[in-house]
């Protein structure tokens, strides 16, 4: 077998084979096409995300390897469909926070005069700081008083999480 080319999609990349006898060609992935794992790509920029970077931070780090970075335009995609992601889980972990303090209210008998329960809340009023779509600190929320669930999160500044 010879090596003819490579295809790289982001940290992916397809090595095309071919054999010298019969002329067999076969791209052979560095990436298991039928993985159930989290892709190479979508890995690297969560991890990135997860410690507050952004696509320069992800490209410093994989030039420090001597591995070709991802090109901003994947970057940008990947970091879009996590972002999503992330939105959605929180959305549905704060409904399910605010539905478990609305039952502890009504088992404590904490309704007030319109017929709902009551919920004690601590929130965060502050200016935040700015964070510009690549650290993603400048948070302001509530957070139920009783089991300290998070209730409500609202980042002003930045479209990971509403």
């Amino acid at each position: 077998m010879k090596v003819m080319s490579e295809v790289r999609k982001g940290l992916n990349s397809g090595i095309s084979m071919k054999c010298e006898m019969c002329n067999f060609q076969e791209i052979i992935w560095t990436e298991d096409p039928h993985n159930e794992k989290m892709p190479v790509n979508t890995a690297a920029v969560s991890g990135i995300m997860k410690i507050g970077g952004g696509f320069a931070n992800l490209e410093e780090f994989l030039s420090t390897l001597d591995i070709p970075p991802l090109s901003s335009k994947t970057y940008q995609k990947e970091h879009n469909t996590i972002a999503t992601a992330w939105e959605k889980v929180a959305e549905r972990e704060m409904y399910s926070a605010a539905m478990e303090e609305k039952q502890l209210a009504v088992q404590a008998g904490e309704i007030g005069p319109d017929g709902f329960p009551t919920l004690t809340v601590v929130v965060d009023g502050c200016w935040a700081k700015r964070s510009y779509r690549n650290n993603y600190s400048s948070l302001s929320g509530a957070v139920s008083f009783k089991e300290s669930l998070a209730c409500f999160i609202r980042c002003h500044l930045s479209n990971s999480c509403v």
